[in-house]
């Protein structure tokens, strides 16, 4: 399962300055099931902040920050899963290697969380 964060294109202007955005967030995962099992994964990492291309002579530019992890949480008395749960955050966009550019920072890591009994708001939901 994956609600991943995304990380933006480049900007392939011919003229003016070229900023890397900023990557997406991971998205948030709420399982609540009587049993989890299996070796899958659910996957909710930030993405890459995008390069910063910086001007056309490539003297200084700013790499777009990367995306904070996501949430992961499983409500499960039966909790078996030996897949991962992935919530890292996204790394900071690339720049061209010149004293005046700076690299994206890195995005914050996502939180997980297994709970072994599934809440009232939960408890038998139907899907239609």
């Amino acid at each position: 399962m994956s609600a991943r964060g995304e990380e933006p294109p480049g900007d392939n202007a011919v003229c003016g300055y070229r900023a890397g955005g900023g990557g997406g967030s991971g998205g948030g995962i709420v399982v609540a099931a009587d049993s989890v099992l299996g070796a899958g994964s659910f996957d909710a990492r930030g993405g890459n902040g995008g390069p910063g291309l910086g001007d056309q002579n490539e003297t200084w530019a700013w790499g777009g920050g990367g995306g904070g992890g996501g949430r992961i949480k499983v409500f499960t008395p039966g909790d078996t899963f030996t897949g991962m749960r992935l919530v890292d955050a996204g790394a900071g966009g690339t720049v061209p290697p010149t004293a005046s550019s700076f690299a994206g920072s890195p995005g914050i890591t996502g939180k997980t969380a297994a709970v072994a009994t599934i809440p009232a708001s939960y408890d038998n939901l139907t899907c239609e």
